[in-house]
């Protein structure tokens, strides 16, 4: 395959815009996730839960 072929190939397979931005909102997601201290198990999943659902919304929000 040549370096043109390689390169349409590269871009036919990226996301849209709006995936990208959500994988770097999860990616970020993840970080805070190992780094937090939580008290509890509880308020660990209840956390994951929010921040899941947070996500969610916003994303929401920004569709047309």
């Amino acid at each position: 395959m040549d370096l043109k072929e390689h390169i349409k190939k590269v871009l036919r397979e990226q996301g849209t815009p709006e995936e990208n931005n959500i994988i770097d909102e999860l990616s970020d997601i993840l970080k805070t996730w190992e780094t937090k201290d939580y008290p509890s198990a509880e308020v660990r999943y209840r956390t994951y839960y929010r921040d899941i659902e947070n996500l969610i919304n916003s994303t929401l929000k920004k569709q047309p």
